[in-house]
């Protein structure tokens, strides 16, 4: 099925299995690395990425829910986003 929505403010359209997390799909179609795999279970933080503003687990987050969403990765924040020095603050991942 083919998904629509913003990613780091550019339009996208991908490519989504109805049952595919959306973490998934950003790494393969998009490959967008700052979303990582690591617990699976979305308390660790590894992929977080916002949607439509709100923190999300995208490894636990179907993909099809994206249609129409604005979603924001690290690759898209500008310089010295607070949210980076949050994680660097906390020594995340």
């Amino acid at each position: 099925m083919k998904i629509h929505f913003k990613v780091n403010g550019t339009p996208t359209e991908v490519e989504a299995q109805a049952d595919e997390m959306l973490l998934e799909v950003l790494r393969r179609e998009l490959d967008l690395r700052s979303v990582r795999a690591t617990c699976g279970i979305g308390i660790c933080g590894a992929c977080t990425a916002l949607v439509n503003g709100e923190p999300i687990s995208t490894c636990i987050f179907l993909a099809p829910l994206a249609e129409g969403c604005e979603i924001t990765t690290v690759e898209g924040l500008s310089g010295d986003h607070p949210v980076q020095r949050a994680f660097e603050e906390e020594h995340a991942f």
